[in-house]
C-alpha cells in the first residue's frame, strides 16, 4: 500500500471513531452533553468530543506535517457546548483540512522518525497512536452516555 493510501486508511479509522463520540451525543439536551459522572477528573461527552477532534488535529498537523501550533489541553478539558451540531460541523471541516495535508506529505514522511511524548516514533506509529486514542475515547463516551441514562432513569 502506498503512503498516501495508508495515511487516508488511518485517517478514516481515526474519523470513524471521532463521528462514533460524536453519535454519542445524538438526540441529547445541552445539560446531557455537558453532564459529568460524579467521580473526580470525569469528562463530559462534549469534552470527549472537543479533546479527540483538537488532539488528532494537533499531532497530525505538527508531527507529521510540519506545520507550528500551539493546543490548549486546559481549554479542551473545559469546553461546554450547547449542541453537537456546531461540534460536528467543525469536525468535518478539520477531517477535510487534515485529508487533504496528508495528501501532500512528502515520501518516507511516515517511516521518518517524529519525537513523540519524549519518544522516537515513525509516522506510521503516530497514526497508530492516535487511532487507538480516538478509540479509547469512542469507549469513554460510551460508557458516560451509558451513566447519564442510569443517573437519569434514578431519578
Amino acid at each position: 500500500m502506498e503512503q498516501k493510501e495508508l495515511a487516508e486508511v488511518f485517517l478514516e479509522r481515526i474519523a470513524a471513531s471521532i463521528d462514533r463520540i460524536l453519535a454519542t451525543m445524538d438526540g441529547l439536551t445541552q445539560d446531557d452533553i455537558n453532564w459529568r459522572p460524579p467521580a473526580e477528573k470525569t469528562n463530559s461527552l462534549y469534552v470527549l468530543g472537543v479533546h479527540t477532534i483538537a488532539y488528532t488535529a494537533f499531532v497530525i498537523s505538527t508531527k507529521l506535517c510540519g506545520k507550528s501550533g500551539t493546543r490548549d489541553a486546559e481549554a479542551e478539558f473545559s469546553a461546554v457546548g450547547e449542541s453537537v451540531g456546531p461540534l460536528r460541523m467543525s469536525w468535518q471541516l478539520q477531517r477535510k483540512q487534515l485529508s487533504e495535508e496528508m495528501a501532500k506529505l512528502p515520501p518516507g514522511a511516515l517511516d521518518k522518525k517524529y519525537d513523540y511524548t519524549n519518544r522516537n516514533v515513525s509516522g506510521i506509529e503516530v497514526l497508530l497512536i492516535l487511532a487507538r486514542h480516538a478509540h479509547e475515547h469512542v469507549g469513554h463516551a460510551e460508557l458516560t452516555r451509558d451513566l447519564l441514562k442510569a443517573s437519569k432513569a434514578a431519578k
